[in-house]
């Protein structure tokens, strides 16, 4: 199952459990949103960089034990 299809609580379990990272999820979401975008147009901006480094500070964070 690609991790977009994740409640908000199981997607917290997991990345809290180490099955799944920040990154992953926030990757999932992106492609995801890139897949249906030219049918939905849902989007008038869509930046992938910003969401993609707050995820990967979260990652950097919990590699080193701090609490996010």
């Amino acid at each position: 199952m690609e991790p977009y299809w994740l409640s908000a609580t199981e997607a917290i379990r997991q990345i809290q459990s180490g099955e799944l990272t920040s990154t992953e999820l926030i990757k999932s979401c992106i492609r995801r949103i890139n897949a249906l975008e030219e049918n939905t147009k849902a989007w008038e901006y869509f930046e992938e960089e910003a969401p993609m480094a707050v995820a990967q500070r979260i990652d950097e964070l919990r590699l080193r034990g701090e609490s996010v």
